[in-house]
Order: C-alpha cells, then sequence, then structure tokens
C-alpha cells in the first residue's frame, strides 16, 4: 500500500463521515441514552419518516437506520463516542445493518417489510409471510401468537 493509497482511503472516509449527521442528533436522543431509549426514539422516527408515509423520506428513514445500527452496536458506539467518525472504520459505516435478533414477531415483520423498501436491515421472515403481511390476507392475531398459515399467494 502506498502513501498515495492511505490518503485516498482517508480522503473517502472523511465523504462518507462529512454527509453522516451525528446519530445522536439523527435520533433525537441525548449521548446517556440507554438501548431502550434508543429503539424506542428509532422506532418513532422510523414510522415518521418511512417512505410509504405522506412525509416520509427514503434519505432519512436511511440515516435513521445507519444511526441506529452504530448505536446499537457497544463496540461501534464506543468507538464513536470516544473518536466520533474517526473510531469508525468507513466500512463500518458503509456495512451498517439493524440488529433484529432482540425484536418480537410483529417488530421483526415491520423490520421486513422496511427491509423489502431498501432499508439496510436483514431478517429471517420468510418471503411467503411478508407477502401475505403485505396483502394483509392473514389475521394478525395468527402472526402473533404463531399459529401456521398455510395460503396461496398470487402474483400481480
Amino acid at each position: 500500500m502506498t502513501a498515495e493509497d492511505i490518503t485516498d482511503s482517508a480522503s473517502q472516509q472523511e465523504g462518507v463521515a462529512d454527509k453522516m449527521r451525528d446519530p445522536y442528533e439523527v435520533l433525537e436522543i441525548e449521548r446517556s441514552a440507554d438501548d431502550d431509549t434508543i429503539k424506542k426514539a428509532y422506532r418513532k422516527l422510523a414510522l415518521k419518516y418511512h417512505p410509504d408515509k405522506s412525509t416520509g423520506s427514503p434519505e432519512k428513514f436511511s440515516e435513521l437506520s445507519a444511526a441506529f445500527s452504530l448505536l446499537t452496536d457497544p463496540e461501534k458506539r464506543r468507538r464513536y463516542d470516544a473518536e466520533g467518525f474517526a473510531g469508525i472504520s468507513r466500512e463500518d459505516m458503509m456495512d451498517m445493518e439493524v440488529d433484529v435478533s432482540e425484536l418480537g414477531t410483529m417488530n421483526k415483520m415491520v423490520a421486513a417489510l422496511f427491509s423489502k423498501l431498501g432499508a439496510p436491515i436483514k431478517t429471517t421472515v420468510s418471503p411467503a409471510a411478508l407477502e401475505l403481511a403485505l396483502t394483509g390476507d392473514v389475521d394478525i392475531f395468527e402472526l402473533q401468537y404463531g399459529v401456521p398459515v398455510t395460503s396461496k399467494v398470487d402474483k400481480q
């Protein structure tokens, strides 16, 4: 790796960091916020700025997802708190994902719907279950209480 490569990499990283706002500011929370406060703030703002809403904005939603991803990863948050965006690698900033492992069934479905709309959220919800939820052909209580659902989904 040459000195020129290092300079190019550093300037690319600065360019990414320049475009990102403070994640605490994005989520409208204090720096001392705990995990529950971060999750509540994210959910509230994600619903407000969802691209399907009249006030929705894909850019704002993506920014919310990136801020949430950074602040819910203990190591990334520690590095960000200590050094700002300089402490976060370019790869970390470009590959931020939302951890849905602790979410309930309904929240996983919502995360899967956001994922289908382009937000970087990985989920384990099957495409068939997602289609059923999107078309509204399933009683929500069946999904919530784990009753198996079998149905034919017609392509549009």
